[in-house]
């Protein structure tokens, strides 16, 4: 059974989730892709706390985010085309995000609705070619924060108000080492460290 300690948090980067459940379970290949894609989650935390995959049941918070109440670890997950990322601490709350790099409408406007005030003078003030990436990146942030906290995207400028007072709690992480993707994490552990994994160690169980 795989540990953590207090100040990690393991990231496992998921390419191709959906079809390597399908390869290891082809009995469940009439799922939906969120469905395969969620039995792969379990099939990650089926590590950490010695339940079989099809065991674990979520309980969820009042916003959806999905939970393991009776055991002391936390998680979330995230996905982009065909890359799942899934965090997991066993102290402090968390949540991550990923997006794929694209060029999007309306980037000004997105920022202005949703970033937190530093970040959107940050963004506003950068040259354009720094623009791109910085947006992804506080675009990346701001949900990472929303899941972490358990709230809905479009409460973003209320919930950065709660972050405000007490800034010193909120820890943020950016992860680049998947291809043309970025990617967050946000979460109330100090000085964590992120423990990149890859699904390529699932195949040797």
């Amino acid at each position: 059974m795989d540990t953590l300690s207090t100040q990690c948090i393991d990231v496992w980067w998921l390419p191709d989730l959906v079809q390597f459940i399908t390869r290891k379970r082809p009995d469940l290949k009439n799922l939906s892709n969120s469905e395969l894609r969620r039995w792969g989650i379990k099939f990650v935390l089926s590590r950490y706390i010695d339940f079989s995959p099809q065991d674990i049941v979520f309980d969820y918070s009042q916003s959806g985010k999905p939970l393991l109440t009776e055991f002391n670890i936390y998680f979330n997950w995230s996905h982009s085309e065909t890359n799942t990322v899934l965090a997991i601490t066993k102290s402090g709350h968390i949540g991550i995000d990923i997006e794929g790099y694209r060029k999007v409408k309306y980037p000004q406007k997105i920022a202005k609705k949703l970033f937190h005030p530093a970040d959107l003078v940050h963004y506003l003030s950068a040259q354009k070619k720094e623009q791109d990436n910085l947006f992804f990146q506080y675009w990346t942030k701001t949900e990472a924060y929303i899941k972490c906290i358990g709230s809905k995207l479009f409460l973003a400028n209320q919930e950065w108000s709660k972050y405000s007072q007490k800034p010193s709690q909120w820890h943020h992480t950016s992860i680049r080492s998947i291809p043309d993707h970025f990617c967050s994490i946000v979460s109330t552990l100090e000085n964590a460290s992120p423990n990149i994994r890859h699904l390529s160690e699932l195949t040797e169980t």
